[in-house]
């Protein structure tokens, strides 16, 4: 496994992370504004604002969860080559089991 192709993995991942961080950072504003500025927007303005907030919470929420699952993939991947396994061979993946998810299934790490 080549420690270029990590690292620069890696990098890829930290921008992923400060793209959902800055995301995450412009919501937060926007619902302290609503809390200091609740009784002076009118109710149109309001109803306004609280639609964009939902909307930017389920596009962060469906780029994080997106981004999760490519890093997992990329972490098979890496693991794969570590592991030399042939690319011929089928990769079975886990489904997540609570916050833990692991590389590959039981019955294929078992051969």
């Amino acid at each position: 496994m080549d420690t270029l192709q990590v690292v620069n993995t890696i990098y890829k991942h930290s921008e992923n992370t400060r793209t959902m961080a800055r995301a995450a950072t412009e919501l937060y504003e926007q619902i302290q504004y609503l809390q200091t500025s609740a009784s002076t927007i009118n109710a149109m303005e309001l109803a306004k604002i609280q639609s964009e907030c939902r909307e930017a919470a389920k596009r962060l929420a469906v780029y994080g969860w997106a981004s999760a699952r490519s890093q997992d993939n990329q972490a098979t991947e890496f693991a794969a080559k570590a592991i030399k396994v042939p690319y011929n061979v089928a990769m079975d993946y886990l489904p997540e089991e609570g916050t833990k998810r692991q590389a590959f299934s039981k019955e294929f790490s078992s051969s």
